[in-house]
């Protein structure tokens, strides 16, 4: 079954059937109708590999993740999929499981499956800036969602932790609470910026910073809420709310407050970030919600418009908030909404 047989059963050119195949917009509407029934009813399938060679484009991009256990990639990874399917483009997964070497391999893989675009979300290290260059020497356009942020003349689609964190805290000092400690990350960009939206929102009210009230954990491993939580009851007095910068930290420094005989919202307030395990835990955890699927979207679509150099992807990539647009690198926050829940409650200390 061959191209041929498409346009002889349709009564058109081979030309006419390859524009239907390669959705060229200025084929009349009758045309497309006449092409795809002859499709449907032949059962022909386009030799991909040979189509690709021809054009030079394979029609696939690739999504590189840290972990696609963590539901933040996996909502992305879902926003990006659903853009790109309607835009007849494959979505080639890449979980590096936060391992260098896997994520080297994926650049050399992927290079050679002549990808038409990536999509990224990665660790802070010397690997990824080396990663995004290759591709770019290529020719190959990059979006980074989430991480990293320190890339220049790179597109970046990033939740704006500082902003999340400042209405995390404003939430608890509106209900009253003056000692607010905070659960973070070393060595994360997105722990930084959360903890100085943390320091803002207190300034912002008045409430001296008390360095004592700042717990930073190795990584985001769910035992550093545990561990952040019980030095932070040790200090003298003890904070009446916490602020975790994850929802898998809010959720263990919930089991450690219980654990030491504390009752949540009464004795002790917790609000987390990203809202992806906040409404699991007993009680639900209040938690800054980022729109990661929406953020997919939006860097699918920004990607297809550098693939295809057209203005029009670029602002509907732009709606939400007119970023820079033509060749200059787009970086675009995305708002975050607190969901409040029952873990916050009126500050009942003495």
């Amino acid at each position: 079954m061959t191209i041929r047989d498409v346009a002889r059963r349709a009564g058109v050119s081979v030309a006419t059937v390859s524009a239907v195949l390669n959705q060229n917009k200025y084929v009349s509407e009758q045309l497309k109708e006449r092409v795809q029934r002859a499709v449907e009813e032949l059962g022909y399938q386009p030799n991909r590999l040979a189509r690709s060679l021809r054009r030079k484009k394979s029609s696939m991009v690739a999504y590189i993740v840290p972990t696609i256990t963590n539901p933040i990639f996996s909502q992305v990874a879902r926003g990006v999929q659903d853009v790109m399917s309607q835009a007849s483009h494959s979505v080639i997964l890449c979980n590096s499981d936060l391992d260098p070497k896997k994520f080297e391999d994926y650049r050399s893989i992927l290079l050679e499956s002549q990808i038409d675009g990536l999509i990224l979300s990665a660790a802070h290290d010397p690997a990824t800036g080396r990663v995004v260059e290759a591709f770019n020497s290529k020719g190959v356009p990059v979006v980074i969602v989430h991480s990293p942020r320190d890339l220049e003349d790179v597109d970046s689609i990033l939740p704006d932790d500082h902003g999340g964190a400042v209405k995390a805290v404003e939430h608890l000092v509106a209900l009253g609470h003056r000692r607010i400690g905070i659960v973070g990350v070393k060595n994360s960009t997105s722990s930084r910026l959360r903890v100085e939206g943390y320091k803002e929102a207190l300034e912002k009210a008045g409430i001296p910073l008390d360095d004592r009230l700042i717990y930073l954990g190795e990584s985001y491993a769910d035992e550093y809420g545990y561990k952040g939580c019980q030095a932070l009851l040790q200090v003298d007095p003890p904070p009446t709310a916490i602020f975790a910068v994850s929802d898998l930290l809010g959720i263990k420094v919930l089991s450690a407050a219980a654990d030491m005989g504390l009752r949540v919202p009464e004795d002790i307030s917790i609000v987390a970030f990203d809202n992806t395990f906040a409404a699991y835990s007993r009680p639900q955890l209040t938690s800054v919600s980022v729109p990661n699927y929406e953020m997919g979207q939006v860097a699918a679509r920004l990607l297809l418009g550098r693939l295809r150099r057209s203005e029009s992807e670029l602002k509907r990539a732009g709606k939400a908030g007119s970023p820079s647009r033509g060749d200059r690198a787009v970086r675009k926050l995305f708002d975050e909404e607190l969901v409040v829940r029952a873990s916050t409650g009126p500050c009942r200390a003495s």
